[in-house]
This record gives C-alpha cells, structure tokens and sequence, in this order.
C-alpha cells in the first residue's frame, strides 16, 4: 500500500467497473491490464506508453487503469513527462466524481456525452477501451468507432477488447452462441452494472473475429487479435488508425 498513490475506491465503486468490490482485485485487475497495454504498445508501437503524447482512457471507470501510469509506471521504468496528457472519460457519474475528488493531479477526468468526445479531430496518440465495446449496442458501437477514427491522429493506437469466441461459448446456457455464429454479433443481455435506468444503453455483448475484420476495418487496420487475455475473458483487439 505504500506504493499506492492515491486511495483505493470503495466496494460500491469497484463493482459499478467489474462486478467484484475486491479492493486487492481492483489493484491486480488495474495493474495487469496497464502492464498488457504496455507490452502491447511496444511489440507493435515501437515504444512504451509513455512516448504518447495524449493518452485517452475511454470508459475510465474509477481510474483502475489509469492511475498505474503513476503506481506500475515508474516501478518499469516509464518515465511520464510533464507534457503527457492522460484523459479519463466514463458515462458513469459516481466514478467520475470518485476519480476527480480521490486522483488529484494524476490525469483529468470528465463526464462522458452519449453525444460523443468534446475532443478535437486528431488530439489523441493513444486510446484504450477496455469492457467498453462490450457493453454496447450495435448502433451505438459504430456511432463510437467513428468518433473514436475522428479524435485518434492517423497512424495512432487503438485498443479495445471485446467478449470473443471464448466468452461466448462459456456464457450461461449458450445462449448467445447461435446469435454470435450467425450473425457476428448479440447484444440482448441487459446490463445493471451503472443503473437500472441505463440497461437499454449498457448491454453484455459478444463479437465474432470475422465480424470484426468485416465491420471494423473502414478507419481502422485490425493489427491482431489477443484472445482471453483481459481478465481471463475478454480478447485485446489492437488497431491502428
């Protein structure tokens, strides 16, 4: 815990992000996922996370990644410049507060429109999902792909993950198997994780590969697939703008 730069969230918080109020969790869970997004970004972005000038955190959360540019960064040796500008945006309102109030200087953090990113064409070098596109709707998905192409600068990173093959043979009864083989897609399970009243917005949703290099690819090269790597189920989906 000394290494900790800022407070660890309460129950409430964490489960509104995973579903599970472990504080220890939320630590590990954050770290390894940093630590993943790092070893990505230098096997196919010739460099560390700390070489990006603005770094974009969609979907942040109560900051469970975003505060180890400050905790796990330095322990690697990512040496984070004052000019760095680190983004957090969520649609979550209580993690929003939470990360203002607790993260002090460590990033900046607002809350998200549905209506899109208040950010300039080509302000971002580098953006990160993560169980954000699994938890949209098919419509909202491509509204989002298409914001995202117009903040990310040409040739920037993008990474998000998705429920894949994996995720969708394990779901209870196999529900969405037959829906994701024929189609690429499903998004008919409801989610509660922010609110009741957010569930037609928030879904649990599953993606095929094929769909992905089918409906994904207009702004975007798919440079890989990394399955079941994020949190042991979701699939790490790497693009370059």
């Amino acid at each position: 815990t000394d290494k900790l730069v800022c407070p660890v969230p309460g129950e409430d918080n964490i489960v509104r992000v995973s579903g599970i109020g472990s504080g220890l969790r939320y630590i590990i869970s954050g770290t390894t996922t940093f630590m993943q997004l790092n070893e990505i970004s230098k096997q196919y972005f010739s460099g560390t996370l700390d070489q990006f000038e603005t770094v974009l955190d969609w979907g942040v959360g109560c900051a469970r990644v975003m505060r180890q540019f400050w905790e796990a960064g330095p322990a690697i040796g990512l040496k984070k410049s004052k000019e760095q500008n680190i983004i957090g945006l969520d649609i979550d309102p209580i993690n929003i507060e939470w990360s203002k109030v607790n993260m002090g200087n460590k990033g900046s953090y607002e809350l998200l429109s549905l209506d899109g990113f208040d950010l300039a064409d080509g302000e971002v070098d580098f953006l990160y999902g993560i169980s954000v596109m699994t938890h949209l709707t098919e419509h909202n998905q491509y509204f989002w792909l298409e914001e995202i192409a117009r903040v990310v600068k040409p040739g920037g990173c993008v990474i998000l993950t998705v429920h894949g093959e994996f995720a969708y043979y394990r779901h209870p009864r196999m529900i969405a198997t037959p829906f994701v083989e024929r189609t690429g897609f499903y998004d008919s399970c409801p989610d509660q994780a922010i609110g009741k009243d957010r569930d037609t917005y928030y879904r649990a949703t599953f993606h095929a590969r094929e769909y992905l290099r089918e409906h994904w690819t207009r702004d975007f090269e798919i440079l890989d697939f990394i399955p079941v790597a994020n949190a042991f189920l979701q699939d790490f989906v790497v693009m370059r703008r």
